[in-house]
Parts: structure tokens; sequence; C-alpha cells
């Protein structure tokens, strides 16, 4: 039986069943709650705007949402997880269609996803925000193709809203954020397309959203930055091996797709071909 990527649906049972192979291999190699799962089993026991300052309060938010509706950690935990990375697969598919203008594209932009070993493998067994942030990084991409092609208010609404979730999801989203509007600028079509007006929407959205939680976590800033000094203090620190390990977590992050794409795109030169209209929008998207 070959599989037809041309359809949607086969896009949406794959990557269903593609999460629901990874959460039952998680528990066949331990039903033990690991660190950021147990951390949000003991904080999500109220509702708060904060949390912690190192991490934004939407995950918590989202745990104490579903142990307060099911009864159940392990829904609050494993389940949450496998649903956030299947709906981010589905989001990221959604984007790739719009921008890719094709169904079978899509369904292999979204399948290389997997050769991310963050993706791939870490965030089925240690890692909770990070599943979070993955899935808000693929509903913002889908939400703001679809403000810049379609350009009515409730998309432009939608942008800011899925902005603001990957905001308070992740900090690190911030960065992707900043590289997403800067790739939409550097697409001549795309830039002429925006407007401007609804575009304020988007930001009023955000702001709306996010001010109570980052109010909270500058409330909190001085507290989380006295901590994080006596850690350094404690453990040393070095910046050039600080940034080493940044820039090996760089790397690490891309394989095994890194390797992948030099094997079958070995010259540089290769990157400034001549292209087809949409491949060429999603290469711009890619370098920047």
């Amino acid at each position: 039986m070959v599989l037809d990527l041309s359809r949607p649906r086969t896009v949406l049972v794959l990557a269903l069943l593609y999460c629901a192979l990874h959460l039952a291999i998680r528990l066949v190699l331990s039903p033990v709650y690991n660190f950021d799962e147990a951390e949000q089993i003991l904080v999500s026991q109220g509702l708060s705007l904060g949390y912690r300052v190192r991490h934004p309060p939407l995950m918590t938010w989202l745990t104490w949402a579903v142990i307060e509706a099911t009864g159940s950690l392990w829904f609050a935990t494993h389940a949450l997880k496998a649903v956030l990375l299947a709906g981010g697969f589905l989001a990221y598919f959604a984007a790739a269609r719009r921008l890719l203008g094709a169904t079978w594209p899509a369904a292999l932009a979204t399948v290389s996803t997997t050769g991310l070993f963050a993706v791939g493998w870490k965030a089925q067994v240690s890692l909770s925000h990070t599943v979070l942030l993955i899935a808000t990084m693929s509903l913002t991409l889908w939400a703001m193709l679809r403000a810049v092609q379609r350009g009515g208010w409730g998309d432009y609404a939608l942008f800011g809203l899925a902005f603001a979730l990957g905001l308070i999801s992740k900090f690190y989203f911030a960065a992707f954020g900043l590289g997403l509007i800067a790739a939409v600028l550097a697409v001549p079509e795309y830039r002429k397309a925006i407007r401007w007006e609804r575009a304020a929407l988007s930001l009023f959205v955000a702001v709306l959203v996010t001010a109570p939680p980052v109010a909270w976590t500058l409330d909190h800033w001085d507290a989380a930055m006295a901590a994080a000094h006596a850690s350094m203090a404690s453990e040393g620190f070095d910046p050039v091996t600080s940034l080493y390990g940044f820039v090996g977590a760089l790397l690490l992050f891309t394989l095994p797709v890194s390797v992948l794409w030099v094997l079958l795109w070995p010259s540089a030169s290769g990157l400034w071909a001549p292209l087809p209209a949409p491949l060429s929008q999603a290469r711009r998207f890619l370098i920047v």
C-alpha cells in the first residue's frame, strides 16, 4: 500500500499515529514522570499569572485545565504533550500548504521536521515547554501566512493571538517571532500585501494577551536575577565555554537534517539556483 501524501487526511492520520507511537514508547520505557512533568504537576495546583520566572505560564495553565477536566495526571503530562505535538505538526502542514501551494511538498516538509533531534525524539521523552513552543511556532507561521494572503481583520487578530500564545509558551519564541517578521518583509509579494492598519490589530491583541504574564515576570525579575547570579557564582561562569555550548547546541539541534542537507545539496551555489515562485518564497523564509 502506497501512502498518498497528496491527501490532507493521510497527513492527519500519519501525524496522529506518529505521536501515539511515541507516547506508547515513552510509557513503555518509563512510567515515571521526568523533571519537567513533575514540576508541572507541582506548580499547576492553582491558577496564577506566573509560576517561575524562567518559564511563562501557558504550559502550566494547560496542565491545570487538563487536571481539572479529567482528574488524571497522566493526561495532564504524557497525553497533553502528544496532543500538542500532533497539533504542531498539523499547523506546520497547513502553513507549508499555504507557502508551497501543494499538498505533497507540504507533507514532505512536515515529515522532515521529525529529523530534528529536538522534535523527533527529545520532545517525546524529556521536554514540556519546548513541545508547546513547537506547537505555537507552527500555529504562528500558519496564522501569519493566512493574514498576509487573505488580509481580513479576523486573520490579523488570529495572528496576534497566535503570536501572544507563543510568547507566553516560552521566552525563546521572541527570537522566532522577530525572524518570522523579517522573513515576511524579505519577500516582496508579502511585504506589499501587508495591511498595516490591520497589523496594528495584531499588535493590540498580542499586547493584550501577554501584558498580565509579562507584568508578573517583571515584578519578580529581581528575585530571579539574584538566584541566577548565585547559581553562576557557585558553578562558575566562563563566557568562552558558554559561547561554545551555545554554538554546539545550535548545530546539534539541526541534526540529522543538516547532514542530509549537505548530502543532497552539496553545492552552496545551489542556494541561488532559479526556483518556481512558491519554492522561491519558501527559500527566502528558510535563509532568514
